[in-house]
């Protein structure tokens, strides 16, 4: 799909996570294809504001946000924001903002559950309940960043499985309720994607996870990004209610 010629001339998104990895990809493949594109970020203030410098020079419109998606008032406070600075509503979202907090379930804290499930599933409900006016208005396209965790189930990653899954269950009620509206919903499940969660990995470990995959070897950000594009464009117009894996074969 890297060599589609995407066009999103005229629309307006959100992207969540958008200053690394699978969010960073999307929002420059966005910007590129016409889209004026918002996205978040929490702790790469330094990387989002190069990111947004970057387009800029390319003749590209991206625009930086900080928020915290573990609280419900800056989640809250994102959505002022939007409203108050744009002319024009949003008409697609990317949720990709995720953290792992990894541990058996024995060794696993309180807060570390609370912390994955706040960050991946519970602000999901709160800036879909937000964004809901706008995207029903616009006839909007929602993409929800899931993982294979939340379909198969990893260990040690207990919170983590039952966030991912969550957004998965999430995201199918929510289509079919706004599907009467031409409001699309889809979700698209990555395996082991070489990212800062995965660059942490032991060399070993690497390997170990490459031989478990058919294509024997990690996916790129920009693979996920492509496919991302592919499910918020008119070519997925039919598309709704759907989980799509993108995991390379993973055995």
């Amino acid at each position: 799909m890297g060599c589609i010629a995407w066009n999103f001339s005229g629309d307006h998104v959100l992207v969540t996570g958008g200053a690394t990895g699978i969010g960073r990809e999307t929002v420059i493949k966005l910007a590129r294809a016409g889209a004026v594109v918002y996205f978040t970020y929490f702790n790469s203030g330094k990387k989002a504001q190069q990111l947004v410098e970057d387009l800029s020079m390319e003749g590209h419109t991206a625009h930086a946000l900080h928020c915290d998606f573990s609280s419900e008032s800056q989640i809250k406070q994102l959505t002022k924001q939007l409203a108050d600075r744009m002319a024009y509503p949003i008409n697609m979202i990317v949720s990709n903002a995720g953290i792992t907090a990894d541990s058996s379930l024995y060794n696993m804290s309180e807060a570390e559950w609370e912390q994955v499930y706040q960050v991946n599933l519970r602000a999901l409900y709160f800036l879909s309940r937000s964004m809901l006016k706008h995207l029903a208005v616009n006839r909007g396209v929602m993409v929800n960043v899931t993982s294979i965790s939340g379909q198969i189930g990893m260990s040690g990653q207990t919170n983590y499985s039952a966030a991912k899954a969550g957004i998965i269950g999430f995201s199918k009620a929510l289509a079919k309720e706004l599907g009467p509206l031409g409001v699309r919903i889809n979700c698209v499940a990555p395996g082991y994607i070489d990212t800062l969660m995965t660059q942490e990995l032991q060399t070993t470990r690497k390997k170990e996870l490459s031989n478990s995959i058919a294509l024997k070897r990690m996916g790129t950000p920009g693979e996920v990004a492509d496919l991302i594009l592919y499910l918020l464009s008119d070519n997925a117009s039919y598309v709704t209610g759907e989980v799509v894996g993108i995991s390379g074969g993973l055995i």
